[in-house]
């Protein structure tokens, strides 16, 4: 049992470093076009804090907001 929680500890943070660097691209894309990417394009993170925060950044740099 400790051994699943592991490696599904293990699973959420390598899924989390690849959604970063995708959130990281993305924000580059908004800074230089000032748009808001579509909803359906945007990584999700295990953390619900870190994907209100990516959007607020979005929302902030496009000065757009999501519906």
């Amino acid at each position: 049992q400790e051994m699943i929680n592991g490696i599904d500890r293990l699973v959420e943070i390598i899924e989390d470093r690849y959604a970063m660097e995708q959130a990281m691209r993305i924000i580059l894309w908004s800074l230089e076009t000032r748009q808001l990417p579509p909803e359906s394009s945007l990584p999700l993170f295990s953390d619900s804090l870190v994907n209100e925060t990516f959007f607020a950044i979005l929302e902030r740099i496009t000065g757009k907001e999501y519906k």
